[in-house]
């Protein structure tokens, strides 16, 4: 039985040779393998998209699919962008060092204040022989004492020629201050002396100081032998000195201040130097008759709330300060 084909229709044949006539884009391109083909039409879009967009791409395009393309992922960035970005960053920051200039380097770190104690003390380490705010010379002659060096020690020779008004040219007052305790003192002192033998009276002394001149103001301090009590006075005197005026340093409350070398000892000793002691007399500390008085006045002299309260005296003094005035 012999079969024969119909005829293909005139419509037929010609998507026949729609598709065996036509052009490259038309067809699967001859280099795509089997398993792209069950994957993909094998049809590039025949209207192509600008940049080489991919044949799923082109699909969705022809058939009504999302025509979007799928937007970058976070975290990433052109390098147009990173451009911009770097250079707005660069313009912000030179802006900014335009509207807040930086200081001159050498005048960063300046301050009048530390200068000047710089000086001061520079002033003070060269030159032994002024006194402690460094204005001036000592006014009385002065002499070494091996035990304390870091104090100025006058003898009893020049103390009996400050009593006797040798100094009154250049001195406008001087006080002298006993240390030691009241059993001595009355046994024999120095006329005028000031008898204080606690630290509580040196924070006093501070507190009533009143020189208005400017002129100069000494102290003397001695014990018996100036060996214990007085240089501890002294040095408790100047450091609470430096303490209140630390925001004007060097000044000081009291900047000349003496020792008597050797003593009340050795100043009643002195045959020249008897004249100014009232009464005419010497009294040790361990006086045998004062067992009792040197155990009392020796406990007391330790305890900083003998007199007033230590919080009072102290708030008392920083009220007297320069800087609170």
């Amino acid at each position: 039985m012999n079969f024969k084909f119909p005829e293909c229709s005139p419509l037929t044949m010609s998507l026949q040779e729609l598709v065996l006539n036509s052009p490259a884009q038309w067809r699967r391109p001859s280099g795509q393998s089997d398993d792209s083909e069950s994957k993909d039409s094998g049809f590039e879009s025949p209207f192509p998209q600008p940049g080489g967009q991919s044949d799923r791409s082109s699909r969705r395009c022809l058939f009504g699919g999302d025509s979007q393309q799928t937007p970058p992922s976070k975290g990433k960035r052109s390098r147009k962008e990173d451009g911009e970005g770097s250079a707005s960053k660069r313009h912000r920051a030179g802006r900014q060092m335009f509207l807040s200039p930086q200081p001159e380097k050498e005048n960063r770190h300046f301050n009048p204040l530390t200068e000047r104690v710089k000086k001061a003390v520079d002033r003070l380490e060269v030159r032994e022989d002024l006194i402690g705010d460094g204005s001036q010379n000592h006014v009385l002659p002065t002499v070494q004492d091996g035990k304390h060096q870091d104090l100025k020690c006058i003898t009893p020779s020049t103390m009996c020629g400050l009593l006797n008004g040798d100094y009154r040219d250049v001195i406008s007052s001087f006080r002298v201050i006993d240390c030691r305790y009241p059993y001595e003192y009355e046994g024999g002192h120095i006329k005028g002396a000031e008898n204080m033998y606690i630290e509580c009276d040196v924070e006093k002394l501070v507190r009533e100081h009143r020189h208005n001149s400017t002129g100069r103001h000494i102290l003397v301090f001695h014990c018996e032998f100036s060996s214990n009590r007085a240089p501890k006075m002294i040095r408790h005197l100047r450091g609470l000195d430096r303490k209140l005026n630390a925001d004007c340093y060097p000044f000081l409350f009291y900047p000349e201040v003496y020792l008597l070398s050797g003593g009340y000892k050795a100043f009643y000793n002195t045959s020249i130097a008897r004249t100014h002691c009232e009464p005419d007399s010497y009294k040790p500390m361990h006086h045998e008759a004062h067992a009792a008085d040197l155990r009392h006045f020796r406990v007391k002299s330790k305890s900083w709330s003998a007199g007033e309260s230590r919080g009072r005296v102290r708030r008392s003094l920083m009220s007297n300060s320069p800087s609170f005035m």
